[in-house]
């Protein structure tokens, strides 16, 4: 490949607003239910702005960082493709959120899934909590417990009254403080809090906004779904050149357990 034609340029951005605090959450999910001995530990990010926040996979952030600043260094496109490869290696949470954009009660998710980036909108106003007098410390915050069902699963949260942000991890918001941990009633999906920042400089809550695919959400879901039953169809549908028999041996099945059931 002649790298020397390809166009240096940061990475393209959909730029919501800038971000005053960051919170990081350690994500422990079970994908299959089956085995919920094994599980994959992913690094999620919160990003707190004034009218808009984000929840992002810290990986996706550090990638998207290290990108841009590769690409406004002296460095040739050959060396900046194979350092950022290996960062996308790292990246095991790529689902990206911006809370009450384009109204208040509405999320828009982005996915970066294999065939491409999709980007649709979710109505979350049927998330209502109900807080529990139940008490613990978590990081020396005094936590107060609170529950919901969402989705086909039933949360407890455990949130810190004197952090005044009304807003945790994924779409979960609304409780009179800070979400510091929260996890489905069968441990399918743990987030657990893991510190909280107070920002300066210049932090976009910000969306990828090249070749994405507008798409609504029953559409996506059954795309990803498919994409996990049948890895090896989904390359095949994209023009993927790769031999039949190779994408059989590399891409197997993975189990569906989403954490919105429907």
């Amino acid at each position: 490949m002649d790298f020397s034609r390809i166009k240096r340029d940061s990475t393209r951005r959909q730029v919501f607003g800038q971000a005053s605090y960051r919170v990081d959450y350690r994500l422990r999910h079970t994908p299959n239910r089956s085995k919920p001995e094994d599980f994959i530990d992913a690094h999620t990010v919160l990003l707190r702005g004034e009218k808009y926040s984000e929840f992002i996979g810290r990986g996706v952030l550090y990638a998207d960082s290290a990108y841009n600043a590769m690409m406004r260094s002296d460095m040739s496109m050959s060396e900046i493709l194979g350092k950022t490869i290996g960062l996308q290696g790292r990246v095991n949470y790529r689902t990206m959120i911006i809370k009450s954009y384009p109204r208040v009660g509405i999320c828009t998710f982005q996915n970066d899934i294999p065939g491409g980036k999709y980007r649709y909108e979710n109505d979350v106003t049927d998330l209502k909590w109900t807080i529990h007098p139940t008490a613990k410390d978590i990081a020396g915050y005094k936590c107060q417990m609170a529950s919901c069902a969402f989705r086909g699963r039933t949360y407890t949260a455990w949130y810190a009254p004197e952090i005044p942000i009304a807003d945790g991890p994924y779409v979960f918001s609304g409780l009179p403080g800070l979400i510091l941990e929260i996890h489905d009633s069968q441990h399918y999906f743990h987030f657990t809090f893991n510190g909280l920042r107070k920002l300066s400089g210049w932090n976009p809550i910000y969306l990828h906004s090249s070749n994405v695919v507008e798409t609504d959400r029953p559409h996506f879901r059954k795309i990803y779904e498919n994409m996990l039953k049948d890895p090896c169809a989904t390359f095949k549908a994209y023009n993927d050149p790769c031999p039949e028999e190779v994408r059989r041996r590399e891409f197997t099945p993975e189990p569906y357990n989403p954490i919105e059931l429907w």
